[in-house]
């Protein structure tokens, strides 16, 4: 009790002694606690109904104080945060104490140890000595209870611990017992506001240990010193306000520390959870790698097999397949009937098709083993376009379908690169092209992107008017056995690695592909590729071709695309072009010259035109002698049986098949003319 045999006691310990013990112990110690209470009073001598009251009044308040920090707390730590010091303080202060007081001095004005009408004076002092030793014992108490019951050693540097312990006994002594002699700081309460850094540095560095030590170390100076008539709370003639200036100095002291060293442990429990947390997650990604490592090494393994057996079969089928190939060429040389020649004409296409096949199989398996490269070599531009187009020409043709090729005028012929891979690429975007448009045309078309002295960069599109791909599909089609449309296979067959393999070589040549399409119109497939420029750039134009300039041309063609290319090359020949949509178009063209006294020396027609065709409008101009001196070259993009022998009745010099390779009809021309290469 805080008020004893008219003593005031400004801290009292049983107090703090009481809560700790039921703290740690739990309930069943409360029996302890009150047979010691008993001996301590009946020690002192004081009346039976105060020591009654008393032991009631200390017990009562331990229970009250920890069962409400065991709703308030719970099984955590007291001292483990700064919510849990303020609910410790509410639940051990104010509250329990009161209690204690109430009970306390009731039994003290009882027994005769008090009057009545100062009840609450002594209340209050009994309230304020039970809270400081709430407040200033029990947490000193319980925190160093934790490493003496678990064996755990505090943390901390030991060096440190000491040179701040010595601190803090320096400047409390300097504080409270020195300082009024030596300063006369009697009655000057701020001054203690000094010892305040020490504390905090203790709650900083070794969190509740080093709060609640400096703590203890700090009241108990300032305790000793203040009874002694020592120390800046001393105030003469009023121990009252003393007393009260000591508890209210303990109080802030106790509850700063806590606050702080709180704060600390939860700041260090952060980041020890934050680190086992990285740890944790460390772990699991290093374990997750180590998986995804080992799968991808069975899945590269697997790959490679897979690679390699593909490439195996194909090599082991390719042999057999040509031998079938090189028969049936051999067989169709035979006499054969109409049927046996259909019968061996679809051995030969199922041949072929099958080869196509074996051939990207054999591409696809070199590019997952990693082992396609390029054989760069001298090739010419126009030429190597300009085929590819022709030898596309017959499918075209089979469905009706208008294949142009266009190349810029200014670019350069000679280049250095894989021509057969290139052409692998235009055969890849073309035939799909074909294969999936049903009217007008496909258009090849080449740019120049980039180029430097030694280098150049080609930009090719390859435009057609089909079904056109939906924006949702576009970026699927460049995968492996996909196509845009699953019901495309099964329409138009094929095994969806064509659009794989270009991709693949167009990136082994530094370059990119994409798409651009829209449904219903049409689409066109980009891809641009790298290629070096050889030394000496030979011209794909002959000495002669001075002869050629100025000569009056005449194209007659109803696409608008075959007619704008014609004019574009003949026009970079310096030759003088113009253009007829239509065979009447091309009469009337004729006639107006021919009045005009400006005769066209040559006439490119196309055979396959709607009302005049090209045959016909050719017997027009050989029954009308004013159009002897002109020329006439027949181009067309399909092959009929005895075109050729038709054309050389009509007098047409040359029969041609569209895209029609630069270089050929140069040299047809030159030969019309008189001029050799």
């Amino acid at each position: 009790m805080a008020v004893a045999s008219g003593n005031i006691s400004p801290v009292w310990p049983a107090t703090g002694i009481a809560i700790a013990a039921v703290y740690l112990f739990g309930y069943r110690i409360a029996p302890g606690v009150w047979l010691s209470g008993l001996i301590f009073e009946i020690y002192t001598g004081a009346p039976l109904v105060v020591c009654a009251g008393a032991l009631v009044a200390n017990v009562l308040e331990a229970l009250i104080a920890v069962y409400m920090m065991r709703q308030f707390v719970g099984e955590s730590s007291p001292f483990s945060s700064a919510l849990n010091v303020i609910r410790y303080i509410v639940a051990a202060g104010p509250l329990s104490t009161g209690v204690s007081a109430t009970i306390g001095v009731a039994s003290m004005c009882a027994g005769g140890l008090g009057e009545w009408d100062q009840y609450v004076f002594l209340w209050s002092t009994w309230w304020l000595g039970n809270v400081m030793g709430a407040v200033v014992v029990a947490p000193a108490i319980l925190v160093w209870a934790e490493p003496l019951m678990t064996r755990r050693r505090p943390e901390g540097k030991l060096l440190e611990a000491s040179v701040l312990a010595a601190l803090l006994m320096v400047v409390s002594l300097l504080v409270f017992v020195w300082g009024m002699p030596i300063f006369g700081w009697s009655g000057n309460a701020p001054i203690a506001i000094f010892c305040m850094p020490l504390v905090i540095w203790a709650a900083l560095r070794f969190e509740q240990y080093g709060s609640v030590s400096a703590t203890l170390i700090i009241c108990s100076i300032a305790l000793l010193a203040t009874i002694s008539g020592l120390g800046p709370f001393v105030v003469s003639a009023n121990v009252t306000k003393s007393l009260l200036l000591l508890q209210a100095f303990m109080g802030v002291v106790s509850m700063t520390g806590l606050a702080f060293a709180a704060v600390v442990s939860e700041r260090k429990r952060a980041e020890a959870t934050l680190r086992e947390s990285h740890d944790q997650l460390e772990r699991k990604v290093e374990e997750r790698t180590n998986e995804l490592r080992g799968a991808k090494e069975v899945a590269e393994q697997a790959n490679r097999a897979k690679s390699e057996f593909l490439a195996n079969m194909s090599h082991e089928i390719r042999t057999p397949m040509n031998g079938i190939i090189g028969m049936t060429e051999l067989l169709a040389k035979t006499p054969l009937n109409h049927e046996q020649r259909d019968f061996l004409r679809m051995v030969r296409q199922s041949a072929d098709s099958l080869l196509r096949l074996l051939n990207d199989i054999l591409d696809f398996s070199k590019i997952e083993a990693g082992k396609l490269e390029l054989e760069p070599i001298e090739f010419s531009l126009r030429n190597c376009v300009g085929q590819t187009g022709q030898a596309l020409a017959i499918r075209a043709a089979e469905k009706s379908i208008e294949l142009a090729c266009r190349i810029a005028p200014d670019l350069p012929d000679g280049l250095v690169g894989d021509a057969g891979r290139l052409r692998q690429i235009i055969v890849n975007l073309a035939g799909n092209a074909i294969k999936f448009t049903s009217t007008c045309e496909v258009v090849i078309n080449v740019e120049p992107e980039s180029r430097t002295q030694r280098e150049i960069v080609l930009h090719f599109s390859v435009k057609d008017t089909g079904e056109g791909i939906p924006p949702d599909r576009q970026s699927r089609i460049f995968e492996s056995f996909t196509q845009a449309d699953s019901s495309t296979t099964r329409r138009f067959g094929g095994t969806g690695l064509g659009l794989t393999i270009s991709r693949n070589l167009v990136g082994l040549m530094n370059g990119r592909i994409w798409v651009e399409s829209e449904v219903g119109v049409g689409s066109t497939f980009h891809f641009t590729a790298s290629f070096g420029l050889q030394t000496e750039q030979v011209s794909h134009q002959p000495a002669e071709l001075s002869s050629l300039q100025g000569m009056r041309v005449l194209v007659v063609d109803d696409n608008a695309t075959n007619r704008r290319i014609l004019q574009e090359v003949l026009d970079s020949w310096q030759m003088q072009s113009t253009v007829a949509e239509s065979g009447a178009a091309g009469l009337a063209e004729l006639q107006r010259a021919s009045l005009a006294r400006q005769p066209y020396r040559l006439l490119l027609l196309d055979l396959m035109m709607p009302e005049m065709d090209g045959s016909e409008l050719a017997k027009h101009v050989r029954m009308n002698a004013e159009y002897n001196d002109c020329s006439l070259i027949m181009i067309s993009s399909a092959t009929r049986p005895g075109d050729a022998e038709r054309c050389r009745q009509l007098g047409i010099v040359r029969y041609m098949t569209k895209p029609v390779v630069q270089s050929d009809l140069l040299q047809t021309i030159l030969d019309v003319v008189g001029v050799g290469w």
